[in-house]
């Protein structure tokens, strides 16, 4: 068997001067040139360890640095903070205006931003210039910043393409680029088939009388030119399960030559003896009741009146008092009566008897008594004035139209229009459109009041009970707290919306932006 011999140093001083041995290795005589060796190696290892990197600190200083942008059509504030609302890159000459906005995080120091935005050309639109921010050098965490430029009735407007704003820190650094478009036509995408809507139960204890006559037939009557349009739009709207849900059994339309004195008073008649809701539409010509030249009533005018005399037109027409009689016997929980047409016996929805005269410089009484709670009658007009038509913008009855605009779910917020809402929506905008459309005064007349429903706010209903289940979920997500969810159940429930709760309902900004404002 072959034996290792020891390799002895001469000397630790020189590791390089190496004797070797012919005898067998004898540990004990050798132990210092062993302990020699191992010297050496601690001494080697020594030296390269010395030589090598110090290591990286375990602790980094942190940095600023952008953790969220945005491009958006508005800005709103939380506290000291920024929040974008409608982010889109998608614009139209239309929009007011493209907002940059910008997340800094863990800015300390003073610096300096530029925002730079650039036109479809690549042409530089617009520039900031350097301008300082975080000026007092402390430590945020957060920090939002955000420049706009104007779309609407500026050049920007009119340049339609690809656009990039961008955000350069310190005149050096691009920390945040993002691109828009600004669209002249929106593109036109087939629309979804529609999602069968799930309508609710028709009202079986609501009952309509709606009446239009245009009096075409009559050679001695003026023509109008809209009542038995306006009449088709309410008879569509109390029908439609959207809005009245009146089914249509329990509705009387009559229009024109239908709209005789028979027909109408039996129609009226019947309202006595209903015990649910009556609504009531009169489009046509009126007519003041003199006696000894003094108003002392007025008439709804039927397609086969007669105006020879006083006498024959009393017995071929519809006394208001008559009306106002049935309305006050009614077994009905609610009665509302809507009468777009003028008793003056001038203007363009009223007439006069043969050898009778209009109430200009008369003194007009007031047209209809009190009719009491859950009791309401709304003219178009005071006895003295007229009430209008519009050829130019409504194209048919000024009162008409917004009667049909409060029935659709202008007249109110909550999900339902009441009978109050609904004469409070008529009375401002038929007093402000006659004056801007006709240069007159055409004031709306109310007797009684009434908190009964008249129709469904169908697309706020909807709105509502949508906005509700996202409520839940961003809860069931922990977006918002059970504090604001019930906050703003309660704000639906009333038809009252806070500012944030309106934003959230028009889509302009999502569950979590919600719960970050509300």
């Amino acid at each position: 068997m072959k034996t290792w011999k020891l390799l002895s140093l001469n000397t630790c001083n020189n590791p390089s001067r190496v004797i070797a041995g012919s005898e067998p290795v004898k540990w004990r005589g050798n132990l210092p040139y062993l302990f020699c060796l191992l010297l050496t190696a601690y001494c080697l290892l020594v030296f390269f360890g010395c030589a090598s990197a110090p290591p990286e600190p375990l602790v980094q200083e942190s940095r600023m640095e952008v953790v969220s942008t945005s491009i958006a059509k508005d800005i709103t504030k939380r506290g000291d903070f920024s929040i974008p609302i409608f982010e889109t890159d998608n614009f139209s000459p239309e929009d007011l205006q493209a907002v940059m906005w910008v997340k800094l995080k863990d800015i300390s120091g003073e610096h300096t931003l530029r925002w730079e935005w650039y036109d479809p050309g690549g042409n530089l639109y617009f520039t900031t210039g350097n301008y300082k921010i975080n000026k007092d050098g402390r430590l945020r965490r957060y920090s939002t910043i955000w420049h706009k430029i104007a779309i609407k009735g500026e050049k920007a407007g009119t340049l339609p393409g690809k656009w990039k704003a961008r955000v350069l820190l310190d005149n050096v650094d691009l920390i945040a680029s993002k691109e828009f478009e600004i669209k002249v036509l929106a593109a036109l995408t087939p629309k979804p088939p529609p999602v069968e809507e799930k309508l609710p139960p028709l009202r079986d204890d609501a009952y309509a009388v709606i009446i239009g006559i245009d009096y075409r037939n009559r050679d001695d009557i003026s023509h109008l030119k809209y009542p038995s349009e306006d009449a088709k739009k309410i008879y569509d709207i109390f029908t439609d399960p959207k809005y009245g849900g009146i089914p249509k059994e329990n509705t009387t339309l009559l229009l024109n030559e239908n709209a005789t004195r028979v027909r109408m008073l039996s129609a009226l008649r019947s309202i006595k003896n209903i015990d649910g809701y009556i609504y009531v539409y009169y489009s046509g010509h009126g007519a003041p009741k003199m006696k000894e030249d003094k108003a002392v009533d007025a008439y709804l005018i039927p397609s086969d009146v007669s105006i020879k005399d006083p006498e024959i037109m009393e017995d071929t027409s519809i006394t208001i008092s008559y009306l106002q009689d049935i309305i006050k016997q009614s077994k009905a929980k609610g009665v509302m009566v809507a009468l777009d047409a003028c008793f003056s016996g001038g203007g363009e929805k009223s007439i006069t008897v043969k050898g009778g005269k209009p109430l200009v410089g008369m003194f007009a009484p007031k047209l209809i008594e009190q009719t009491g709670t859950e009791r309401v009658i709304i003219t178009s007009s005071a006895m003295e004035e007229q009430s209008w038509e519009d050829d130019t913008e409504i194209k048919g009855g000024i009162f008409s139209h917004y009667l049909l605009e409060g029935l659709k779910g202008k007249a109110g917020k909550k999900a339902w229009v009441v009978v109050d809402e609904l004469t409070d929506y008529i009375k401002g905008n038929v007093i402000r459109t006659a004056r801007k459309l006709k240069g007159v005064a055409q004031n709306p007349q109310v007797s009684g009041n009434g908190s009964f429903t008249i129709t469904r706010n169908w697309q706020r209903g909807v709105v509502i009970e949508s906005a509700k289940e996202k409520l839940r979920i961003a809860f069931s997500n922990k977006v918002i707290t059970l504090e604001q969810l019930n906050k703003a159940i309660g704000e639906l429930d009333s038809g009252t919306y806070s500012k944030e709760l309106d934003l959230f309902l028009d889509g302009k900004i999502d569950e979590k932006a919600f719960g970050m404002l509300y």
